[in-house]
């Protein structure tokens, strides 16, 4: 997707908004870490002003890790 006001992560695609100050990069490593220390999605809380994107990260990470399972 050529728009600078979107993203594409996986089949999902998000839309650029940060009031916040919360930018995608800044939300995706605070969800890794959670991800590594919790090992389990469902526990990881949605990062403030990224809540599209922590569903995402989760949704993308729950189906990565249903095959180690």
């Amino acid at each position: 997707m050529a728009n600078e006001n979107f993203y594409e992560l996986g089949d999902f695609i998000f839309l650029r908004v940060s009031y916040t100050g919360t930018t995608p990069a800044k939300a995706y490593e605070q969800l890794e870490d959670a991800l590594v220390k919790t090992q389990n999605p469902d526990e990881i809380d949605a990062v403030s002003g990224a809540t599209g994107t922590s569903e995402g990260f989760k949704a993308l990470a729950k189906e990565a890790l249903k095959d180690y399972k």
